[in-house]
């Protein structure tokens, strides 16, 4: 959570751990599959080499007390893990 943007991060980490050697092709094929996607990303970080989709949601707080529906958080996740599993294979492949 961060309270100055209101914004609720989401972090899904699909078990794929990158070694340094395979990182060049892992960043490209990150690119590519990023490119059809509409929220959300693929990322790599970079001092560990675990690779994450990462989500946001926007939280309305106007009246101080900032929420988040149950059909908005089952979407943050059913979301994440459709895209992990549907780019798993991706990611398997190139490693």
């Amino acid at each position: 959570w961060r309270a100055d943007d209101s914004v609720l991060q989401f972090l899904a980490f699909p078990d794929v751990r990158i070694a340094e050697d395979r990182r060049p092709a892992i960043y490209e094929a990150i690119g590519l599959v990023n490119e059809q996607l509409w929220i959300g990303h693929f990322e790599l970080w970079s001092s560990s080499g675990i690779l994450l989709f990462r989500n946001a949601a926007m939280i309305d707080d106007d009246d101080e007390e900032a929420t988040l529906s149950l059909a908005g958080a089952e979407l943050l996740v059913e979301s994440a893990i459709d895209e992990c599993e549907r780019f798993y294979p991706v990611f398997q492949f190139v490693l």
